[in-house]
Formats: structure tokens, sequence, C-alpha cells
């Protein structure tokens, strides 16, 4: 992860109401947490030290790559520089301005290949907005402009600009979102659509790209249990999703679940091609966790494990 948060309490930008809607990359975001397995190859070690309040460096050690970053942060602002012994450089700069968020991000590769995308995001009560400019490695490309919003219509009921929580339960329909996504390429323009409805336990997402790759999605929170008054308890939650290719008429479809605790994460993920993955993460103390991942299609077994220590 190259953005990290700081031990400070952060100012809370959207102090009119307890939800902000949420961006348009992240519609779907539930389905994804459950299907969304990091896959390891391999033994990997992640060590992350603070050195200050304003000051952490990671380490990522592999077989075959090495990572080291160092970050300075405050409440609103963070820099990040990270090197590998290659010769491969990244920088990212992030800025929090009101209700506006600037990320900048910049790689260069042991080649003198350069990436660069620059992302601006302004958060709303009940939409947002945001423009992203990349710039691909290879020096031919032009500039990929996209634009995207996302609003949302919240059926909670509110007391004093507050959502009131006890009666959010009342409704089957929580909130409705709907999303529209610009991509420009050259002369070429593309079009996307997205729509989300969450309910108690259950979200729905429809994604049209180009007006021929239609996905749909449905998560649903199976099971709930341990819940205390100030903790989240474990859960057990599940998502399935279809890919039709419009012109193509081919369909895919990935399914998941997973088991969440407070110091665990089990996922279990399958496609129509059956191919199989699966990971595993315990948190054995409040520094250290260990992390496992296998990957299975009946032609390839590839499988990982990684140790992280975090001392913040």
């Amino acid at each position: 992860m190259f953005f990290k948060k700081s031990n400070k309490k952060e100012k809370n930008i959207f102090s009119k109401r307890s939800i902000f809607t949420l961006p348009y990359d992240a519609h779907d975001y539930e389905f994804k947490n459950v299907t969304s397995i990091n896959l390891l190859n391999g033994f990997k070690m992640e060590i992350n030290k603070k050195i200050n309040s304003f000051t952490e460096i990671t380490c990522n050690l592999q077989k075959y790559t090495k990572q080291y970053f160092i970050s300075f942060f405050n409440d609103k602002n963070l820099l990040q520089l990270g090197i590998e012994p290659s010769g491969s450089y990244q920088i990212k700069l992030k800025n929090n301005f009101k209700n506006i968020v600037t990320t900048y991000h910049s790689v260069i590769s042991e080649r003198k290949e350069i990436f660069t995308q620059f992302d601006t995001m302004m958060y709303f009560t009940n939409y947002n907005m945001a423009l992203k400019l990349i710039k691909p490695v290879f020096e031919a490309s032009n500039l990929i402009y996209i634009f995207n919003m996302h609003s949302q219509i919240d059926f909670r009921e509110e007391s004093n600009g507050l959502v009131n929580k006890s009666k959010a339960g009342n409704s089957f329909i929580k909130s409705v979102n709907c999303g529209l996504e610009l991509v420009g390429l050259e002369k070429h323009l593309g079009i996307g659509l997205s729509g989300r409805i969450e309910g108690e336990n259950t979200v729905t997402c429809v994604n049209l790209q180009r007006f021929n790759l239609l996905k749909i999605s449905f998560y649903r929170k199976l099971f709930e249990f341990n819940k205390g008054l100030f903790t989240s308890g474990s859960c057990i939650d599940a998502g399935i999703e279809t890919q039709t290719n419009i012109k193509n008429k081919t369909n895919s479809i990935l399914g998941g679940i997973r088991y969440k605790s407070l110091s665990t994460e089990m996922k279990m993920c399958l496609n129509n091609l059956w191919n199989m993955g699966a990971s595993w993460e315990e948190k054995i103390s409040d520094k250290v966790k260990v992390c496992a991942s296998a990957e299975y299609n009946f032609v390839d077994f590839d499988y990982g494990m990684s140790i992280i220590y975090s001392d913040f």
C-alpha cells in the first residue's frame, strides 16, 4: 500500500453527514473485497517502521524484487519516494484541501520509461466528481483523459444532519447510486455507466462500459456474529459477478466467499473456467500479520506466503 494513514485524527471534511458518496471506481467495492485475492509467489516480507510522527519507511523484500519507500506526511499532505535496486523509481504526492483530494503518481522504470498519473477528486454531500490524466509509458501514446461522476440518493432517515442509524435498517433500500464515466484517447471517446442499490445486507451493482461490456454483481452479508456494542465482530459474506461481452456474445462468471473477524480473513474464489484461488490472513499480534495464498487452474499451482511487520 502506497498511501498510509497517519496516527493523527484527520479532520472530517464530510462533517455535515455521517456518510458520503462512494467514488465511481468503488461502486462495487464490497464485491471486490470478497473476490480480490493478493496472490503471492514464493516468500515475501514487508517491514513498516515509524521513525517519528511524520516519517515512515517501508521495505518489501521478495526473492527477485526489493522495494524501499519513505513517506513524509501530516494531516493533509503526503510525499512518498520509492526505489528498487533494479533502477526503478517512483514518487507520490497527495494533498487534501477542504473537499478536494489531489494525487500525483510517477514511475520511472529501469529503461527510463515514464508513467504518470494525475487525479483530482471533489467530494460533495450527495455526489463526487473526478478528473484523471494518465500518460502511459509508451512514448508514442497520447494522454488518456478520464472524467467520472457518482451521485447518491439516500433513503435513510436523518436527524440534525446525521443519519439516524437506529431507523436505517427499517428500509429495504438504504441508498441508490448512479454514475457516468467518460474516457478520451486521441479522437476516441468511451462512455461508461454504473448503478448501485444498497439494501440492509445486500449490494447490487450494474456497470456498462462502451455499451459493450456489461457487468452485474451481487453481494450479500450471510452471517454476522459476536457483534458487540463497540466491536464489529465476525461475518461471512459472499459475492458473484457476471460479465457479458455484447458484441462477441461471451460470458464469464466469478464468485467468492469470505470469513472476516478482527484478526482473521479467509477468502475463496472460483470462476467459470474452474480457476480457483484462496487466501488467508492472520494477525498474530498487534504488529505482526501472516498471509498465505494459492491459485490452481488444473495446469499450474502457484502459492506463496508473507510476513508483515508494522509498528504503526
